[in-house]
């Protein structure tokens, strides 16, 4: 059977590779084409031409690629997530132990995706719609798919205060009811707990917050005092981050990438999409392999 594929332009023309493929029966699955090792089943792009699109889908819009390319943006994105869904399925998760979580806007209003990242590695592991403790069950649904132990495996998590995600850590990753986990950071803090941030030793932290809370409490600004009692609620993972000092920064970055590519591409169709690009751009994902031929 002829068939073609398009391949990287030729200066400003566009270019197709052409050839015969052969069909083969098969007692099991019926009559059909061989595959061809420069393009995939279906595709209609050599893998190539699919690196190339993936490539410039880190830096640009799919609106202006598409163009770029002279392609219809229904076949980009199609290559889009066809690789990224296939390269999440290859990663593996189980070494995983200090856990980022955060949420950022969709579109205005009260409209989420949280992000998971691997704070060893600096990527996003996981991506999903909505936020709070939900979010943090799919999370653990997605981890035990690549090969992890959500409530044993997870050491550190840093996360900001929402009792909703601290319910969800609670619930989700760890095997007690009470928070075991060595570390939970609100990023609004930092402002405010910088003589904390410099303490040498876990007990000259514990003391210096005592002293913090202790005045905070006997101050005349309802806010200040409402504060000094959330810190005294979460005590321990407050202290634990002494010890192992996770911070925020990374999911922060990630964050300000991801809203500048939504800035850029003037907000996606759909959450789905947004998840999608999250990955492409702060997960990591190997790209397909070429074949010069």
């Amino acid at each position: 059977m002829d068939k073609r594929w398009r391949h990287v332009d030729f200066f400003e023309h566009r270019a197709f590779l052409a050839a015969r493929v052969p069909r083969v029966e098969c007692g099991q699955h019926g009559i059909h084409l061989v595959e061809v090792p420069w393009a995939r089943l279906g595709s209609g792009f050599r893998l190539l031409m699919e690196a190339a699109m993936l490539t410039f889908a880190k830096q640009m819009p799919i609106a202006p690629l598409a163009r770029m390319a002279r392609e219809h943006d229904t076949r980009v994105w199609r290559v889009v997530e066809h690789h990224v869904r296939g390269a999440r399925e290859g990663l593996d998760f189980s070494g995983v132990t200090d856990v980022g979580m955060d949420q950022t806007s969709a579109r205005r209003g009260q409209d989420y995706v949280s992000i998971f990242m691997d704070l060893d590695q600096r990527r996003v592991m996981f991506a999903t719609p909505g936020k709070g403790a939900d979010t943090v069950k799919a999370f653990a649904v997605d981890l035990c798919v690549h090969g992890g132990r959500p409530q044993t495996q997870v050491e550190r998590v840093c996360c900001d205060m929402s009792h909703a995600f601290i319910k969800g850590v609670n619930q989700y990753l760890s095997e007690q009811p009470a928070m075991r986990l060595k570390t939970t950071r609100a990023a609004r803090w930092r402002d405010d707990f910088n003589g904390f941030y410099e303490q040498p030793t876990r007990q000259q932290a514990e003391a210096y917050l005592k002293r913090w809370c202790y005045g905070a409490k006997r101050s005349r600004l309802e806010p200040v005092k409402e504060f000094a009692r959330m810190v005294e609620a979460h005590w321990e993972g407050i202290i634990a981050w002494q010890e192992s000092q996770l911070n925020n920064r990374l999911l922060e970055g990630t964050n300000f990438l991801v809203q500048a590519a939504k800035r850029r591409a003037r907000g996606y169709r759909s959450k789905d999409k947004m998840i999608t690009i999250i990955y492409l751009i702060a997960g990591k994902l190997p790209l397909p392999e070429i074949h010069t031929i």
